[in-house]
């Protein structure tokens, strides 16, 4: 491993954060920074734990519990101490960072040159949607990060077995749910992937592999216990966070009537939220866990009646999820372009971008099985985070954004890369077949 390479790409991913956030601070201020998306929610629950000493939703008292405290927590201090909120930004620039080299350590354990090392970095390091949320108060990209630990981790221990490492890649995939919770059943998948692996590379050692498994499965659930534990307490539910109930209703059963009654989404949104109103326990919010399987039936109801539309946005959500980069939202809401050509042209150029660097990922996936022994297991659990992601988009539908797959990039560019790596040294080989 080059560690001069990997403290250049870790100072350009730094340098090119930086300068974005310069660029962003210097143009419209930081004011945008807290007030992108759902950024202003992180804040405020920030604000709201250092005002009532517990994680409230805007209605205090009434707790929180569609998102853990994770991100809010990282935001205290700087809020706490009446700090510069930009040094936050600054900091989780910082930390966020490291996933580019990360991406190259993996690519290193499963045997991939130092080409294909080098540009996962760099491109890692250098697009502009991960690097952009690098700088907002946004959990993606943190989650990102722990997200890729616990994927280096867990390649590690397939290495060489070692159980500490299985553990602490429990531990780290059990943490990304107290940041964003998006791998609440990977005590599940991981598992699964482990024995999926074990049947077809070590089939006679078939039940050390479900042990495997079920250490993974224990340690990971044991991180979640103490919110889980809280949300019985507050709210007599042994959930985690409550949103995808409301995620069903309130975005893809939306989405579905929305579509079939040729109504605009956002009053289809409106209108369906008073329908449901008074079979709620807690109005004010309806992804509180007061209102624990209310939404269920309504939004399961509606998809039954328009399956067709369902799958329609669904296959749209997928387009979305993993071949879109979302890269004229930013430049729109900050006045850089303001024609509706350029934001079309945007989302185009980044959809068809998008969709050939996932589609080369799944080809270099492909090509990796096929010639580098090293990688079958980082393909096996790529193809399964692809499944996974799948099963998560179904409930989200037209809710899904680029950014939500942040945590696959450094898949994408691994087994994109490989690609291209491959066509360099196929160019090199006929350039020099013709001179000859």
């Amino acid at each position: 491993m080059n560690e001069m390479s990997e403290r250049k790409v870790y100072g350009i991913a730094v340098g090119f954060r930086i300068l974005l956030f310069c660029l962003i601070l210097l143009t419209v201020g930081s004011y945008t920074i807290t007030n992108f998306g759902d950024a202003p929610d992180y804040y405020g629950m920030a604000g709201y734990l250092i005002k009532h000493h517990s994680l409230t939703t805007l209605y205090y008292p009434l707790l929180e519990s569609a998102r853990p405290p994770g991100y809010s927590v990282f935001l205290l201090p700087f809020l706490s101490l009446n700090l510069p909120i930009w040094l936050a930004s600054l900091v989780q620039i910082v930390f966020v960072s490291f996933i580019p080299i990360i991406a190259m350590r993996i690519a290193w354990l499963l045997g991939l040159n130092e080409k294909v090392r080098k540009y996962t970095g760099l491109t890692l390091a250098l697009e502009p949607l991960g690097a952009f949320y690098s700088i907002i108060f946004l959990s993606d990209t943190f989650a990102a990060l722990i997200f890729i630990i616990g994927v280096y981790l867990l390649l590690k221990f397939w290495q060489n077995r070692d159980i500490k490492l299985l553990a602490f890649s429990a531990l780290a995939f059990g943490l990304l749910n107290y940041i964003r919770p998006i791998g609440m059943f990977l005590y599940i998948l991981i598992p699964t992937c482990l024995l999926v692996a074990g049947a077809m590379w070590d089939r006679l050692n078939l039940k050390k592999y479900l042990i495997y498994g079920l250490i993974f499965a224990g340690l990971f659930n044991l991180v979640l216990l103490p919110w889980r534990l809280r949300n019985m307490k507050e709210f007599g539910v042994f959930g985690f966070v409550s949103g995808i109930e409301r995620q069903l209703y309130d975005i893809t059963a939306a989405g579905v009537r929305s579509s079939a009654e040729s109504m605009p989404y956002p009053v289809m949104q409106l209108q369906m939220r008073d329908e449901v109103r008074p079979l709620l326990r807690e109005p004010r919010d309806m992804a509180s866990f007061y209102n624990h399987g209310v939404l269920i039936s309504p939004a399961l109801e509606i998809i039954k009646m328009y399956p067709l539309h369902y799958v329609k946005n669904y296959i749209r959500g997928l387009a979305t999820f993993f071949g879109s980069g979302n890269y004229q939202y930013p430049l729109f809401i900050y006045n850089i372009i303001d024609s509706h050509f350029a934001y079309l042209f945007i989302s185009v150029f980044s959809r068809l971008l998008w969709t050939l660097i996932f589609g080369l990922s799944l080809l270099g996936a492909y090509k990796a099985w096929r010639q580098v022994p090293s990688a079958r297991v980082a393909v096996l659990l790529y193809t399964f985070f692809i499944l996974y992601s799948m099963a998560l988009v179904a409930n989200m539908t037209v809710g899904v954004e680029a950014r939500h797959r942040l945590f696959l990039h450094p898949f994408y560019f691994i087994f994109a890369t490989y690609v291209y790596v491959i066509f360099l040294e196929w160019r090199k080989k006929s350039q020099t077949k013709k001179l000859s």
